[in-house]
């Protein structure tokens, strides 16, 4: 007899409930017939209640997790929300320190892969180079500009940036 076992179905075979993503549910190989094992799935309620019962066919049944690649392949959009929070606020501004806090916070979400990198090109009115990102999270198309920050600069962002983080976390512990 070859043993093959198919993946794990979406829903409940006793009442269809679909499963959610890392949802624990049971799985029990059925014997359909000598040659083949068939792979049936079961929300915990349908196996305790005994509507998945057939001992006679079962062969082996164990415990599992559904797994979703869509679900998985989703980040967190809260992880990230303070940094993009604070990426947003700096940006619409137009102070040198807050410009410097905007591009340092694009650097760090992209590294993050919450934002995605369109393209950079020069702008003569704007005195410095420009560069585009895009939120994956929501699809916004943002300009960061990027004068030609100073070290001192960008160190003194970076301090601010920080600190603004810390007061977010400590607020957010708060609540």
């Amino acid at each position: 007899m070859e043993i093959k076992i198919r993946k794990a179905s979406s829903n409940c075979l006793a009442c269809g409930k679909r499963f959610e993503h890392l949802e624990k549910h049971f799985s029990r190989a059925n014997a359909a017939d000598d040659q083949e094992l068939v792979r049936e799935d079961y929300c915990p309620e349908c196996w305790e209640s005994g509507r998945a019962a057939d001992v006679e066919k079962t062969y082996s049944f164990w415990l599992s997790k559904y797994f979703d690649p869509a679900a998985a392949s989703q980040p967190d959009e809260e992880e990230f929300s303070p940094l993009r929070t604070m990426f947003y606020e700096a940006v619409e501004k137009e102070d040198q320190t807050e410009q410097a806090i905007a591009y340092l916070a694009a650097h760090l979400l992209r590294r993050q892969k919450v934002f995605r990198f369109v393209r950079g090109f020069a702008d003569s009115e704007r005195d410095g180079d420009v560069n585009v990102f895009a939120d994956r999270f929501s699809g916004r198309v943002t300009e960061v500009i990027d004068p030609g920050f100073s070290v001192e600069d960008l160190h003194g962002a970076r301090q601010q940036l920080v600190q603004r983080l810390e007061q977010m976390e400590g607020s957010q512990d708060d609540s």
